[in-house]
């Protein structure tokens, strides 16, 4: 059954988000900018120094396949708790949460529908975390296989 009722939105939730957007913009900024100027580096390092530069850019395929990694586990995490969240209280947005923007209550089944649904792709994202990171290895293993 839903509600009439809107929970209102969050002022400092949103603010908080889009400090943490602007954060995260500003270090994709700074290693696009950096990446270029570290792989021309790498590329002349590769010229005096093959076995270093082997060793650095397997270091960078590994930080790449982690964050592959991390981000949908994450993300599956928080959903697993957002849909526990909804489960106990029996309405979303629960009962301590901080929505973005006015919100209409939902109870009932549809509030658990919505948890049912939040549980099954956080379980989702949670199970492909470690698929992902097998198959990830498994490419960049054959990639450092043939470069060398």
């Amino acid at each position: 059954m839903t509600d009439t009722t809107v929970i209102k939105a969050d002022p400092t939730a949103r603010r908080v988000l889009w400090a943490a957007l602007a954060a995260c913009a500003a270090l994709m900024a700074v290693a696009l900018l950096w990446l270029p100027s570290w792989l021309r580096a790498l590329v002349d390092l590769g010229e005096h120094q093959p076995d270093l530069a082997f060793a650095r850019m397997a270091q960078l395929l590994r930080i790449v396949t982690v964050l592959s990694v991390a981000l949908p586990a994450l993300l599956g995490a928080l959903l697993l708790h957002l849909g526990v969240k909804i489960h106990r209280s029996g309405q979303y947005p629960y009962p301590a949460m901080r929505p973005l923007r006015d919100t209409p209550l939902v109870t009932g089944a549809a509030a658990r529908r919505r948890a049912q649904a939040a549980l099954a792709a956080g379980a989702l994202l949670l199970a492909a975390a470690p698929v992902i990171a097998w198959y990830l290895r498994r490419v960049v293993g054959r990639l450092l296989y043939l470069l060398s």
